[in-house]
């Protein structure tokens, strides 16, 4: 049996969140998605972790089990990056960048090559993402630049006191469909 690393990333979310459909939220995938990950991970392990007669999120003895291996394997994890990025950092600068997928290969190749001569000796690293995961990893200090759509919605969501931006440009949306003759 092999376990995913996204079912302890959803352990930890669903004990944060005691919730279902925030965890969902959080995680970036439909309740019902979310909910049949939690199935398959209880099918692989071949017992229950959430006590499902409860009103609220309960987890069983043995999601309590699992849940403090989880907690540990996170520690465990947040620790080897920390000590990876600071031998990275020691030996050259990186800028790290989370570009929304469709971005990521034509107009990010366009933009570095824009900046100035003596930038382009930093190692540019690229996270490819969707919104939500950009700015997750943005403020989670996973990467230094985001570079996404947006709409005015989210803009005016933004705290400019913690994070602040620049409009690059606009694009048009344009619906296309074939003619039946």
């Amino acid at each position: 049996m092999s376990l995913e690393i996204r079912w302890i990333e959803d352990l930890l979310t669903l004990e944060q969140e005691r919730s279902i459909s925030k965890a969902a939220e959080r995680r970036f995938v439909s309740q019902s998605a979310f909910t049949r990950r939690i199935q398959q991970l209880e099918q692989a392990l071949g017992f229950p972790i959430l006590d499902r007669d409860s009103r609220h999120i309960e987890f069983t003895d043995a999601g309590q089990i699992l849940l403090a291996t989880a907690k540990s394997i996170e520690n465990q994890l947040q620790a080897t990056l920390a000590l990876l990025n600071n031998l990275n950092r020691s030996k050259e600068i990186t800028v790290r960048f989370a570009v929304v997928h469709s971005l990521s290969s034509t107009f990010f190749s366009k933009f570095i090559q824009l900046f100035p001569e003596h930038l382009q000796e930093f190692k540019i690293e690229l996270i490819a993402a969707n919104v939500g995961e950009g700015f997750k990893l943005l403020k989670e200090g996973a990467c230094d630049f985001f570079i996404g759509y947006i709409d005015h919605n989210k803009i005016n969501q933004i705290n400019t006191d913690i994070i602040d931006y620049l409009k690059l440009g606009q694009t048009e949306i344009i619906p296309v469909c074939i003619t039946h003759n």
